[in-house]
């Protein structure tokens, strides 16, 4: 059936300054964030523990994103996963605690099964929006198998894309764009929502049920 995408609003200033630090910190912290993934987990058994925790975010780069070693694309990434086995337990854990922290369920917006790039032209190549949905898409360490939390940008970045709209170039049906337009519709709401709020977005695959939380920003 293929992959799912979403976007969702992203509080990316408290991700930055209260949610990286105490995962840096192996969420000592925040105990009751560990528990709650404990239960979530076959006989509440997890291999991670605070050291790994604080391991693995520890060597994360400035950006929060990238993994010594890690390439979404290789041609083998079973064996970082061998070398790592920590590698989807910290996907499904990170996607629990951001939702649970600093992103918002609601409101959603369904990107489809091919992406959020797929709903534009070719056209739209070399503007400034339709690269910054680029680097939304780029997977990172959080994405297991292209399933999880893909990427996420700033509030800057959606400020961009507000200002270059109208540069991305709508993919249309033949004699009726009916759809089409209201997509563009939604994602553009949603622009103006995260930005009223000062919020960037987060792009994510094929969510667990357990990530959901009643967080919704009106």
């Amino acid at each position: 059936m293929g992959t799912w995408y979403s976007l969702y609003p992203f509080d990316e200033e408290k991700f930055t300054e209260t949610v990286v630090p105490f995962l840096k910190q192996g969420l000592t912290d925040r105990p009751d964030l560990f528990d709650l993934y404990k239960q979530t987990r076959l006989d509440h058994h997890t291999n991670l523990t605070t050291e790994i925790i604080a391991s693995i975010a520890s060597s994360l780069d400035a950006d929060f994103k990238s993994y010594p070693g890690y390439d979404p694309f290789s041609n083998d990434l079973s064996a970082f996963e061998k070398e790592n086995p920590w590698y989807y337990e910290w996907s499904a854990l990170f996607e629990l605690v951001v939702f649970h922290e600093c992103a918002y369920y609601k409101p959603e917006l369904y990107c489809g099964k091919f992406g959020i790039n797929s709903r534009f032209t070719t056209t739209s190549q070399g503007s400034v929006a339709y690269g910054i949905l680029g680097d939304i898409a780029h997977e990172t360490i959080h994405t297991y198998y292209t399933i999880g939390i893909v990427n996420w940008i700033t509030n800057e970045d959606v400020k961009l894309l507000l200002i270059d709209f109208d540069n991305l170039k709508r993919r249309s049906s033949p004699g009726d764009d009916s759809d089409d337009k209201f997509y563009d519709e939604d994602f553009y709401n949603l622009l103006l929502l995260a930005d009223k709020h000062s919020l960037g977005l987060l792009y994510g695959a094929d969510l667990k049920e357990y990530t959901i939380f009643e967080r919704q920003l009106n």
